[in-house]
């Protein structure tokens, strides 16, 4: 009966794909061979030549390869070699700021007066290198330990055994015990964010396989084996290398991290290296983010959110100042004109004051804690590049607007439509309704964005133009669910999986079964999880879909 039931309220959507770039190979180069001369000018030649082919990735490769490799040349460079590697980090300066201006993230390239301090500095230190471990040059380019000397051998000082390294289990995840003096998600995480961009955390080549997005990489260490012991700061190749104890001083090609940065990580380490986050496979942005949230107040949340829009705006749109308008819970910002601004936050606050009136939302506090922020765009040209520019995906040509939920980002993205107030009111109250759901604890995106779209349903009609679409491609993204963990484990395209939360949600709305999806979102709003409060209401939700979708997990 679920399923008639399912199939007679609903049907589809189209499908939003995601223009991600391709993962390179750990030991793909542009130029694979030893570092001299020569190859750096074939290579900034061959970058030049990929970026006025529009080749703007393949360039990015190039570039990033080059930029690690300098610095060995520098140090190795004579007298006369100098002058010529001196043009050719200027030829590496510019293409940094061409491709900077389209959006690419790229290490941060060394001052000329920076390398030549570090060639002073660094060729007595080469020499003791020599005598304690034998140097290669690994894909990236950079001089260092050799991968073949295990990794013990580098921190203890005790003879290597055989050729291979030996690979040990990372530590285990420790939670922490209350005593520690450092933590983490607010001390260490953000010190790694900012200085290990572009090699270690989102990387686009990731170098010596050691990768710092997650917590649970950061302990699994790279190529040469583990990089903390816990309760061993000293014997942590972290710490080493942050000191310029094992190798090349890290991060490379940037200034040295202050001794009470170091001193941080080394207190955390000793402290039991123990993880405050909350998911071990989280972003560590994500982390930090979490970790400000926890203790912030609203005011702060949504200054800090603020803050982050301002930064974005820049990149969506860096001509040009933008138009603003700010209340207690929304922070509208756009190309729309500073009139349409304060015009469309009034829209935005009728259409929160629907949602508390439909959902029964009680108490003055705003709608969510930090507010939330509102992109107006003029055009829809406008709103495509937002989609490129800040969310690196091609937004499909049927939206006009659509909602993300993260830590320090709760926004709406929407087209300005000056001559159609109630549009953009009821999209508004679409989108903050999926945000307002995401916002409670444990909510997947399916039921938050199948209740922002039965929320417009339930306020425009069901022959709507927006609402019809929805309706009459549900077979379509039935089909598309291979099985029902696709949609719980949110492995299905976005567009897709919330349409079939508006069926879900559609046939929940059902007046057999309205109490209950009331009671759910009601225990939301008291503070349960998402699973404790479909729970209480209708069971297990894997078996109520199981049911209701015909769907095996």
């Amino acid at each position: 009966m679920l399923q008639i039931a399912f199939r007679l309220c609903c049907l589809a959507f189209v499908l939003a794909q995601f223009n991600e770039r391709p993962a390179l190979a750990q030991n793909q180069v542009a130029l694979p061979g030893p570092v001299d001369l020569e190859r750096m000018k074939v290579s900034i030649k061959k970058a030049s030549q990929l970026l006025n082919d529009g080749k703007v990735v393949e360039c990015v490769d190039v570039i990033e390869l080059s930029t690690k490799q300098i610095q060995e040349l520098v140090e190795n460079a004579s007298v006369k070699e100098l002058a010529e590697i001196k043009k050719i980090h200027m030829e590496l300066a510019k293409s940094h700021q061409l491709l900077t201006v389209q959006g690419a993230e790229l290490s941060e390239l060394p001052t000329w007066d920076a390398l030549l301090k570090a060639k002073k500095t660094n060729r007595p230190k080469k020499e003791e290198e020599k005598k304690t471990a034998p140097l290669s040059t690994n894909p990236a380019g950079i001089s260092g330990p050799s991968p073949d000397v295990p990794i013990a051998s580098l921190i203890t000082g005790k003879p290597a055994v055989g050729n291979t390294p030996t690979k040990m289990e990372p530590p285990k995840i420790s939670a922490p015990t209350a005593k520690e003096t450092v933590s983490f998600a607010s001390d260490v995480a953000p010190i790694l964010i900012a200085n290990c961009n572009g090699c270690h955390y989102n990387a686009t080549r990731v170098v010596g396989g050691l990768q710092f997005n997650m917590f649970s990489q950061i302990l699994k260490g790279g190529d040469n084996g583990n990089i903390i012991v816990p309760g061993k700061p000293d014997e942590s190749l972290i710490i080493r290398k942050l000191r310029g104890m094992e190798g090349a001083r890290m991060p490379m090609g940037r200034p040295e991290l202050p001794d009470a940065q170091i001193q941080l990580v080394a207190t955390w380490i000793k402290e039991g290296a123990t993880f405050d986050g909350q998911n071990k496979d989280a972003k560590l942005d994500q982390v930090v983010g979490k970790a400000f949230a926890a203790s912030a107040t609203h005011r702060e949340l949504m200054a800090k959110r603020m803050q982050r829009t301002r930064e974005k705006w820049k990149i969506a749109a860096p001509k040009g100042e933008a138009d603003e308008a700010i209340d207690q819970q929304f922070h509208v910002i756009g190309n729309i004109g500073e009139e349409s601004a304060k015009a469309l936050l009034a829209q935005a606050n009728t259409a929160a004051n629907q949602i508390r009136k439909m959902f029964k939302v009680t108490g003055k506090e705003p709608l969510i804690r930090g507010g939330i922020t509102i992109f107006a765009l003029k055009h829809r040209y406008d709103y495509s590049e937002f989609g490129k520019m800040i969310e690196s995906r091609a937004l499909p040509s049927e939206w006009s607007s659509h909602w993300r939920s993260e830590v320090l980002d709760s926004y709406v993205a929407i087209v300005f439509d000056k001559a159609e107030s109630k549009i953009n009111e009821t999209s508004l109250l679409q989108q903050i309704t999926s945000l307002w759901m995401s916002s409670h604890e444990g909510v997947p995106r399916w039921f938050a964005d199948g209740a922002g779209r039965q929320a417009l349903a339930i306020t425009v009609g069901a022959k709507d133009a927006r609402v019809q679409p929805w309706l009459m491609r549900m077979p379509e993204s039935m089909e598309q669910m291979k099985n029902l963990k696709s949609l719980l484990d949110g492995s299905m395209n976005d567009e897709a999986s919330a349409i079939i939360g508006f069926g879900v949600i559609r046939t929940m709305y059902d007046a057999k079964m309205k109490t209950k999806y009331e009671t759910i979102v009601r225990s939301l709003a008291s503070g349960m999880t998402f699973e404790q409060a479909t729970a209480k209401t209708i069971g297990s939700m894997d078996v109520f879909l199981k049911q209701l979708l015909g769907k095996a997990k």
